[in-house]
């Protein structure tokens, strides 16, 4: 028997099934997010009802299907807390078989350091920085001609778990009914749909191209980081809007208002009146926390939530006991003997896992010390598990730790003038590595007055000298960062 576990989200249970959902307290709020989910599902026309033993004497798969229920959360205040009830109609994508049921899988989403380059300039050009999301997004993107995508109908359930599929008219005869969903539009769960949405956004960007007072490009290193240049026919002046783009979630800088209310009057023509929402100042994106001062012209990204739940589920308690540094001074932490068996693995490789995404998003502190405690995941230690406890001790006394943009002279023009300009710095230890005798490097990227872009990596060749470490160093500086993150030269920044 497969085993399920509840999960509990401010003191709410997540069900794992609508029966579940229809048997807590709050159903009524399951029932209100099902409901929106199944009416999308019938406006969009999403699928069509074919005979189940027809398409079994084909051979083509039907893939399982079932609504996934999740408690949304958002920070406030440095906490987590609840946002909203979310349900989602999800096949079963894992059941699809490549190079028959589906081809293509890639999807395109823009960068941490694209994403953060826009931040940067917008805090030194004192742009609006808003959010925009799209319901439902995936139903937008139509099934390939030619291609078929089966899925079981899904269970719908009326009050008190009892089977009800009249109450949703228009979305199927529901499972068990004998017959089949063939898909006309891509839906959560199939392997393809992240790519065919993404193709769905490209188009909308090429879209703004056709007005002769446009032009727009995405940059070389992130096809999901564009910049649209549009003239403002009652000003004649160019107006700016920056926009990275996670799946649905747009993150946009926009330079005036006028700019902002023609995206938006262009988004809701192309993907349909209603289905896109946001257009408020952004405070929070991808589990950053986004702090905004126009007064003294400041963009701050933290992750204060984050790092609280995480102290919590590890037993630390903030500001006590806290450390200075991520890792312990002078200790060198090598391989398990063979053999050894490992200490608690689980939870360490958790711990790990959180410092890793802590480190790609917003806090290049524990980058090394992240990337460290991973060489060792495959089986840690109680010296291991000593420096990890040490560097979670350290952001018990570091929570709100982000990064700072600034946008004013006070900090731009001291000594010098590096507004909109990047500022790179690379260094590298000597043998660091006491398993492999190996140099590590690190580089940071500024913008701003706040890194864009860092890295902690273990090199690939041995050094001799600290000369030779420093040197690789600076040579993957400029291999990986110009022409893969490019944004100076082919982008955001131009």
């Amino acid at each position: 028997a497969k085993a399920q576990t509840q999960v509990l989200v401010n003191g709410m249970v997540e069900p794992m099934t609508i029966v579940e959902a229809m048997k807590l307290p709050e159903s009524h709020l399951w029932r209100a997010a099902i409901e929106k989910e199944v009416q999308g599902l019938i406006a969009n026309d999403t699928w069509e009802e074919v005979d189940e033993r027809d398409v079994a004497r084909r051979g083509r798969t039907v893939l399982p299907s079932r609504f996934v229920l999740k408690i949304k959360t958002k920070e406030v205040d440095g906490v987590m807390v609840l946002d909203k009830l979310k349900a989602r109609i999800v096949a079963g994508g894992h059941r699809s078989r490549p190079g028959f049921d589906h081809f293509e899988t890639a999807a395109f989403t823009a960068s941490p350091t694209a994403v953060r380059t826009l931040l940067a300039l917008a805090a030194a050009s004192d742009d609006e920085l808003v959010s925009y999301d799209v319901a439902q997004a995936y139903l937008i993107a139509s099934v390939p001609e030619g291609q078929e995508i089966y899925m079981q109908l899904p269970e719908l359930l009326g009050d008190g778990g009892v089977r009800a599929p009249h109450l949703y008219k228009g979305c199927g005869s529901g499972k068990g009914s004998g017959k089949v969903a063939r898909l006309r539009k891509m839906i959560y769960g199939c392997p393809e749909s992240g790519r065919r949405f993404s193709e769905v956004v490209m188009k909308f960007f090429d879209s703004l191209k056709k007005d002769g007072s446009s032009r727009v490009r995405s940059i070389v290193s992130d096809r999901m980081a564009y910049v649209w240049r549009w003239i403002d026919p009652v000003t004649g002046k160019e107006e700016v809007l920056r926009a990275c783009l996670h799946v649905d979630d747009f993150l946009v800088s926009v330079s005036s208002p006028a700019i902002k209310a023609e995206f938006e009057r262009r988004m809701a023509s192309y993907f349909g009146e209603g289905r896109v929402t946001g257009g408020e100042p952004v405070d929070y994106h991808l589990g950053m926390r986004i702090e905004r001062d126009r007064a003294k012209k400041t963009v701050k990204i933290s992750q204060g939530g984050f790092v609280r739940k995480l102290l919590e589920d590890f037993g630390v308690q903030e500001g006590v006991k806290v450390k200075d540094s991520p890792l312990q001074g002078g200790v060198h932490l090598r391989k398990a003997p063979a053999g050894s068996e490992p200490v608690d693995h689980v939870n360490y490789m958790k711990l790990v896992g959180s410092l890793q995404w802590m480190a790609i998003t917003c806090r290049p502190d524990v980058s090394f010390a992240a990337g460290l405690l991973g060489r060792y995941s495959q089986c840690p230690t109680d010296e291991h598990w000593k420096q990890a406890k040490w560097c979670l001790q350290y952001l018990a006394g570091t929570a709100d730790l982000g990064i700072t943009y600034h946008g004013s002279d006070e900090v731009l023009m001291d000594g010098y003038d590096h507004r909109n300009k990047l500022i790179a710095g690379v260094d590298s230890d000597l043998g660091g590595c006491h398993d492999t005798q190996k140099s590590t490097s690190g580089m940071v990227v500024m913008l701003n007055g706040g890194a864009v872009s860092w890295r902690s990596r273990r090199q690939t060749t041995l050094s001799n000298a600290t000369t030779e470490a420093e040197q690789g160093g600076s040579v993957r500086l400029r291999s990986n960062y110009r022409p893969r993150q490019g944004q100076h030269e082919s982008g955001l920044l131009g």
